[in-house]
């Protein structure tokens, strides 16, 4: 794959369904963090950027039970929608970033993508951003503060 200005680069079709590499490779990162690190298994976020979203999101709700939450940042849900085992995913919080004026995935979508999973009775929770398509220090300190009510059982 190459990018506009020539350069190689590498992307996920968001149309396609999980990949087994994918699959097998994170899950198989985690099982190394378990072995080298003191890693709680109900502290473990899935986080996808851009076209990594939808594959956070498909991998998150294909394992809702190992993951105890999952980050999109400028990103946005697979159209094939991994809702299929709503009653398990419904117990996956989700925090949603968004730039306003992002040109690769307009903030009309990602507000429309924030409505479906509430409307579907997801913990969801969405922010915007004035910046574009790049992330920003507030978002990661948002994420962090969602991160930590989540660990802490603070009010999530």
């Amino acid at each position: 794959m190459y990018r506009e200005d020539g350069r190689q680069g590498f992307g996920w079709d968001s149309q396609a369904g999980l990949s087994d590499e994918l699959e097998e490779y994170t899950l198989a990162a985690i099982a190394d963090c378990y072995d080298r690190l003191p890693v709680h298994a109900d502290r473990i976020f899935l986080c996808g950027v851009g076209e990594g979203a939808a594959q956070a999101y498909r991998l998150a709700f294909s394992f809702p039970n190992k993951f105890a939450g999952v980050i999109a940042l400028n990103g946005k849900l697979p159209k094939n929608g991994p809702l299929w085992r709503l009653s398990q995913t419904r117990k996956i919080p989700v925090f949603m970033g968004h730039g306003e004026e992002n040109q690769q995935i307009s903030h009309a979508q990602a507000k429309q993508d924030h409505k479906l999973l509430y409307t579907a009775g997801m913990d969801v929770n969405f922010n915007s951003y004035q910046t574009t398509e790049k992330l920003q220090p507030a978002m990661f300190r948002d994420m962090d503060r969602w991160i930590m009510k989540i660990i802490t059982n603070d009010g999530c």
